[in-house]
């Protein structure tokens, strides 16, 4: 048996718009007003970069944890680590660094994964209701074994920083 023969099928120009790429005779079909009132034209797309907003944010972050420590409140997240892999707490300590940036004290918070599930969760739940963790998130892939779905629905969704809690994606 051997490969599927090449067939060259017709160029259509493609032409991308905000709404996502659509050739000319799809625009046409579907009876795109904007698409078709430009003469066919299609209007350009725009390139987004992401450091100059990003840079924005991080600094609107700044400020805000800057007026917390200054009302006595220091922003502190907690990270659960529940996995052997080496890479997983690298991460981890990596949103550390960006954190401590940002005036948020990050808190690495280690399970075993050996220790099981039951381990896991209470981890989870002791640090959601701890006062003075104002995030948790679970850091994944979480170890064998381990169900994260299971340990992340013990975060309290008002201090899910993911928004991965089964009450936070219902708002989604």
């Amino acid at each position: 048996m051997g490969c599927a023969p090449f067939i060259a099928l017709p160029r259509r120009e493609v032409e991308v718009y905000p709404g996502g790429p659509v050739t000319r005779r799809d625009a046409r079909r579907r009876g795109d007003a904007a698409t078709i009132s430009k003469g066919n034209k299609m209007a350009e797309a725009q390139l987004l970069r992401g450091g100059p907003i990003a840079e924005t944010v991080r600094a609107e972050i700044a400020a805000e944890t800057g007026r917390l420590h200054d009302r006595g409140i220091d922003a502190r997240l907690a990270v659960v680590v529940a996995s052997d892999d080496a890479a997983v707490l690298k991460y981890a300590e990596a949103k550390g660094r960006n954190a401590a940036k940002l005036g948020i004290d990050l808190q690495v918070a280690h399970t075993e994964p050996a220790a099981g599930q039951a381990a896991l969760e209470e981890r989870v739940a002791a640090l959601s209701h701890d006062p003075a963790v104002h995030g948790v998130l679970l850091e994944l892939p979480v170890g064998p074994g381990l169900d994260a779905a299971a340990a992340i629905a013990h975060i309290d969704p008002r201090k899910d920083v993911d928004g991965l809690t089964p009450h936070n994606l219902g708002l989604i």
